[in-house]
């Protein structure tokens, strides 16, 4: 599946070249259509695109096509691809990026970063994932958060899970969920760290504070009691880790609390981020039927806020 069978097809399958050019011809076309503001949406606050910026169609096709014409006479898609979402973003080298969780058709992830000039539309993919290291158990790898840290390392925090050894035979829906860490100056060559061990059996959406905390990393957690509780067990935390390549935090204290919903896929997290008046401020990241919406359309919509330091909250930092 390389370049160079995609651009140079064999002549003497004539159907298999028309294939091949029409597919190419439409998805370079998608990749290159403008994002407008949707003018029918508005709330004062921010602008909503049109399309969403980043879906499972803007994966290379090389990634997902076999251009072998012996292989794959009728070019069909070989590599699924069920969805491109749950970003994090960052800027690098004047361009916005994002590192998305792309999630094959067998439902397991991987990350690849996508690059767009102005960060709302025509993002296009490096032309390889990233090369992120297992540890040995792990099932699973999605939804990274970037974070340059004041350390000089580009920290990627993620969800890793792996398989529950007290499940039930043929239980598919249990499992660990912990939160994974690498590090990297270039975004191609990662180094990853040990696990976050917490106080709290599971961690999901865990963010690094980009700043020292006392002299200490610190991280806003998600606890959770099991897999897919949303009960008592949750809510946001914070703790400080004093080594990094070991991974071991202190005390964990919750902050904020989440309300019961009913849905298994309901999130809770924090970021933090300083406004333009020196604030530090948070974002907090909610679940229920939006996030459902989200998950169910496999897209990541686009929006720019006006003021989003307006929206405050107490500083993260002593």
């Amino acid at each position: 599946m390389s370049k160079k069978n995609s651009s140079s097809p064999s002549p003497k399958l004539p159907g298999f070249n028309a294939r091949v050019k029409k597919v190419t011809a439409a998805h370079k076309a998608f990749l290159n259509r403008p994002n407008p503001v949707d003018r029918d949406w508005e709330n004062g606050v921010f602008e909503r695109f049109q399309h969403p910026v980043l879906t499972a169609h803007h994966v290379p096709l090389a990634w997902r096509y076999d251009f072998n014409p012996q292989t794959n006479p009728h070019f069909m898609e070989r590599m699924g691809v069920g969805g491109a979402y749950n970003p994090g973003a960052f800027l690098w080298k004047g361009k916005p990026h994002l590192v998305a969780r792309v999630e094959g058709a067998d439902r397991k992830s991987f990350f690849a970063i996508a690059a767009s000039k102005d960060g709302v539309s025509k993002f296009k993919f490096w032309d390889e994932p990233c090369d992120i290291p297992e540890i040995a158990g792990e099932t699973n790898l999605y939804d990274m958060r970037v974070v340059f840290h004041e350390d000089g390392w580009i920290y990627g925090i993620f969800c890793a899970e792996s398989k529950d050894p007290q499940a039930a035979p043929g239980d598919l829906s249990s499992a660990i969920a912990q939160a994974g860490i690498v590090r990297t100056k270039d975004f191609r060559q990662w180094e990853r760290l040990p696990n976050l061990k917490t106080p709290s059996s599971q961690q999901r959406n865990v963010v690094l504070h980009p700043e020292w905390v006392n002299g200490q990393y610190a991280f806003y957690t998600r606890p959770m009691d099991g897999f897919i509780d949303v009960g008592s067990g949750g809510g946001i935390g914070w703790t400080l880790l004093k080594d990094i390549a070991k991974g071991r935090t202190g005390k964990e204290t919750i902050w904020d609390y989440p309300q019961k919903v009913d849905s298994r896929h309901s999130g809770f997290s924090w970021i933090g981020f300083r406004s333009q008046s020196g604030r530090c401020s948070r974002l907090k990241n909610g679940g229920g039927a939006g996030c459902r919406r989200l998950r169910s359309i496999r897209t990541w919509p686009a929006w720019r806020g006006n003021d989003l330091g307006s929206y405050g909250g107490r500083c993260a930092r002593s």
